[in-house]
């Protein structure tokens, strides 16, 4: 889909269904996640390769939505008008270059610490402990879900994410909505 609107930038709207909450490889599709687009880590590939590498974006990323319905990841890509058509096809390459080489060693140490730090760093006060574990018991989560959480990524390994990743992504089943640009 597109939807014309005058300018010299446009917003590359993209869905990825996939399968993450329901899997028993949660832990790992969720730092497979997290390197491929997550908006709070900046040595995401989605970022560091379509602005570090080609200079193609202003910025974008992705977040994960689990409604009862659908499981996806949606993102988005703000773009010169003159390099969408230039964009989109990076961003099925990366999607397919994780789902068949998957991460390094690197690539997961990286992301765990991140991923950590964010978490613990989130924690910042009293109001915000107590909405975190609010929040997590009207989920019907564990009392003990935040030791449980970094104990579980703790445990991720390079072969769960690269299996995640085989697993759960594929770039056909990406949906894209483009908003901007012009008509001619």
């Amino acid at each position: 889909n597109h939807i014309f609107e005058p300018g010299e930038q446009s917003t590359i709207h993209f869905v990825l269904r996939h399968k993450m909450q329901q899997s028993p490889q949660h832990w790992a599709a969720v730092i497979m996640h997290h390197i491929l687009g997550d908006h709070d880590f900046m040595q995401n590939r989605l970022f560091s390769h379509l602005r570090g590498k080609l200079g193609l974006i202003y910025g974008g990323s992705t977040y994960t939505r689990s409604t009862k319905h659908s499981k996806h990841v949606t993102g988005y890509i703000s773009v010169d008008v003159e390099n969408v058509n230039k964009v989109i096809p990076e961003l099925k390459k990366l999607i397919k270059e994780m789902k068949d080489k998957g991460i390094s060693a690197e690539e997961l140490s990286i992301a765990k610490q991140n991923m950590l730090g964010s978490q613990l760093v989130s924690l910042h006060s009293s109001a915000a402990i107590a909405s975190y574990y609010f929040s997590q018991m009207l989920k019907g989560n564990s009392v003990n879900i935040l030791q449980e959480s970094i104990d579980a990524i703790n445990k991720v390994t390079v072969e769960e994410v690269n299996a995640a990743a085989k697993d759960l992504l594929d770039p056909d089943q990406l949906c894209i909505t483009i908003l901007g640009g012009d008509a001619s």
